[in-house]
């Protein structure tokens, strides 16, 4: 964790990937843990933060991550909380991102 992370007491999440179910691309999540000193050792309660659509990048490493107050609040009450961009994210080239064109809601987390 960095100093400034550490200061404002916001930990930044575990960067995971996985590979899709056909096996043809990987994923990205972010992965936010609560506190075990506070909450204990798990497992926990997990919400999935879903955002289906084309086009938005919503896992990347920068200080957006660590400032998800949404998240953050929610490992503060003892959930973990993951983030996954899907199929048809940004940045990760045309064919990715079209990979979802004409077939919204059938491809984008298998």
């Amino acid at each position: 964790e960095s100093s400034r992370t550490n200061h404002f007491g916001i930990p930044p999440p575990e960067i995971l990937s996985f590979p899709t179910s056909d096996g043809k691309e990987m994923l990205y999540a972010a992965l936010y843990r609560p506190d075990p000193a506070r909450h204990g050792p798990g497992p926990y309660p997990l919400v999935c933060s879903v955002y289906g659509g084309p086009h938005v990048q919503r896992v990347n490493r920068s200080w957006s991550q660590c400032a998800d107050m949404r998240a953050q609040r929610l490992c503060s009450l003892g959930f973990a909380v993951v983030k996954c961009d899907n199929r048809g994210s940004a940045r990760r080239g045309l064919r990715f991102e079209g990979s979802i064109r004409k077939r919204l809601g059938r491809l984008e987390v298998l």
